[in-house]
């Protein structure tokens, strides 16, 4: 598993940024950023959404909950195809006695996947 400090760094190095570049689109300064790159400091909720909407990931890829880089663009995206496909489920399963157990799952994995 990744730290947060190595993801960020990761995506700073894959623009080809210094952390001083970084660290003026925080606000702070280079040096202060690499605390952050570090471990050394916690992100704030701010600084958090600022790389995550500059580097276009989703904050669960910054920290570490998923491994895959989706923006949140494609969670929209994502979120937007399952609710196609639970209309679907439902307009196929009408009255079954399992359409209620099946749709507790897709809203299970909608509250997952938000």
């Amino acid at each position: 598993m990744h730290s947060i400090g190595e993801r960020i760094r990761e995506l700073r190095k894959e623009k080809r940024l210094r952390q001083a570049e970084v660290g003026e689109i925080l606000g702070i300064s280079g040096s202060a950023y690499s605390l952050y790159e570090q471990d050394r400091r916690s992100l704030k909720a701010e600084m958090l959404i600022t790389l995550c909407d500059y580097y276009d990931v989703s904050s669960d890829y910054v920290l570490g909950f998923v491994d895959e880089r989706l923006s949140p663009s494609d969670y929209y995206d994502l979120k937007k195809k399952i609710d196609v496909k639970k209309s679907e489920v439902e307009d196929k399963l009408g009255e079954e006695q399992n359409a209620a157990e099946i749709m507790e799952l897709l809203s299970r994995l909608m509250k997952i996947i938000r």
